[in-house]
């Protein structure tokens, strides 16, 4: 049994670094964690961490270079 047993963890920026990190240190910990980001990929790679209740959210945002 988990601290977050029950839990939803909406997390941004969660691909990589330190918001992949907490992605995983929240589910670990029994959260149900909606993860997004903009780098669609690396995202998708939190949904094949084995034993964590972890989805991925696409939110249709895109980058744009600005002038």
């Amino acid at each position: 049994m988990g601290r977050l047993d029950g839990k939803v963890i909406v997390l941004t920026a969660a691909a990589q670094g330190i918001g992949r990190a907490t992605a995983i240190a929240f589910a670990r910990e029994g959260a149900q964690v909606i993860a997004t980001d903009i780098n669609e990929s690396k995202l998708q790679e939190l949904e094949k961490y084995p034993g964590k209740q972890l989805s991925s959210l696409n939110l249709g945002f895109r980058v744009h270079k600005v002038l």
